[in-house]
Parts: structure tokens; C-alpha cells; sequence
């Protein structure tokens, strides 16, 4: 069951307790952890993560986490608030340039959403500087890995005739690619991105603070001890 997901049914539960122990137990248990540094802070550009599946969107998480890179999932072309967000993001920066790492279906809708966001980005944010990298999924990509499809291009789809003159009519979608591949992709795309010197720089210096944090919160939870005593 740890397998299945399923998004669109949300279930909304109440953290409560039979005790106050038991709540300022809990609290103590989660005092001063999941602390998180920005290891892009160091980066001369800004990047930003666009995956058009929601079912695509947790391997996308656990890699992008790891860089503390933000993800913005679309479910198909994307609305305008998370697209707002995302100028909003690149604007607080203050960095030159925005990257935008698109994974999407290879399909005349798919291949034309990752090219029509990057254009959203330029037109309705005024952000001149947007360099989109397709991370996935492409024509190679599916020949490399001889990724399986069942379907045809659309040919419904406004944009199926430029699709079918580019790549054949053989639709893909991104569910095809499989977790551990798509996260291997994405990983070098993003290490392609960055100045990896400066990554690393950060992530030496994530572990100093995690460490001066866990040293705060033994002296903090003693002290409360001492005074829950007296």
C-alpha cells in the first residue's frame, strides 16, 4: 500500500492528544530539527524544476531535495499562479539567470508545454534572461532505452503537425521512463547547471550548522528539563 498513491482524494486528519505530556513531548521531540540550507545560495544562476506529470512528481522531490532545487508540477500545461511564484522566486534571488529543468511527455502537447513555459516566463514576467534545458523526455532518451509506447501523437492536438515533422508520430509519456532512470537524468542535468564547486562548498557548510543546531537544541532541552524540575 506504500506503493499507491492517489492525490485527487485528500484526507484531513487532527493532530491531538490525550495528555499536554504528550504534546510537549512531541514538541520537544521535533525542537529545533529538519533544518535545511540553501545549497543553491552560492549558485550564480537560479534554478527552478517543471515536471508536467503528478505522478512523476515524487521522484522528481527526492532528487531535486537533495540540491534544494524547487519543483513546480503542472498536471499538463501549467496554471498561472505557479508560474507566478516561480518569477516571484527568481526575482528575490537577485541572480542573472533563470534555468528552467523541464520534464515532460513526448508527445505534440508535451514537447510544445516545455517550449510554451519558458515563453511564459520571458512574455508575462518580463524575465529576459530564461534558459530552458528539456531534461526529459526525448527522442534519444527513448531510442537509448528502448522506453515502451501504445500510443500514437494526437492528432487532434494543435500541435501535432510540427510534432509528427520533428519525431514521427510514436508518443511517449514520461511514466514510461522508469524512477531510477529519470532521476539519473535529471541529476546530471541539474549537475550540468551548477557550479558543483560551490555545491559542495555549501553542503560542508550544511554539516557545520547541523551540528552547531544540534548542540543548541541539547543545551535548550536541558535547560527546559531543569526548569520542568524545579
Amino acid at each position: 500500500m506504500e506503493a499507491i498513491c492517489d492525490e485527487t482524494r485528500p484526507v484531513t486528519t487532527w493532530a491531538v492528544y490525550q495528555r499536554p505530556e504528550d504534546f510537549v513531548a512531541k514538541q520537544q521531540e521535533k525542537f529545533l530539527k529538519n533544518y535545511w540550507r540553501d545549497l543553491m545560495r552560492g549558485q550564480p544562476h537560479h534554478i527552478e524544476i517543471f515536471v508536467e506529470k503528478e505522478t512523476q512528481r515524487a521522484a522528481v522531490e527526492a532528487t531535486a531535495s537533495l540540491f534544494t532545487i524547487p519543483v513546480t508540477t503542472g498536471r499538463g500545461f501549467c496554471s498561472l499562479p505557479p508560474r507566478y511564484a516561480m518569477a516571484q522566486r527568481y526575482k528575490a534571488s537577485g541572480k542573472d539567470k533563470l534555468i528552467l529543468l523541464l520534464l515532460s511527455d513526448h508527445d505534440p502537447d508535451g514537447v510544445q508545454l516545455a517550449r510554451s513555459f519558458a515563453r511564459s516566463m520571458r512574455d508575462d514576467f518580463d524575465i529576459t534572461k530564461v534558459h530552458p534545458i528539456r531534461v526529459a523526455l526525448t527522442q534519444e532518451q527513448i531510442e537509448d532505452n528502448d522506453l515502451p509506447s501504445s500510443i500514437e501523437a494526437n492528432d487532434s492536438s494543435m500541435n501535432y503537425t510540427r510534432f509528427v515533422a520533428e519525431h514521427g508520430t510514436r508518443a511517449v509519456e514520461l511514466d514510461a521512463m522508469p524512477r531510477k532512470l529519470l532521476q539519473a537524468e535529471l541529476r546530471k542535468a541539474i549537475e550540468a547547471a551548477i557550479d558543483v564547486s560551490a555545491f559542495k562548498y555549501e553542503q560542508a557548510q550544511e554539516r557545520q550548522d547541523a551540528a552547531h543546531i544540534a548542540a543548541l537544541r541539547r543545551a535548550s532541552l536541558a535547560a527546559m528539563q531543569q526548569g520542568g524540575d524545579q
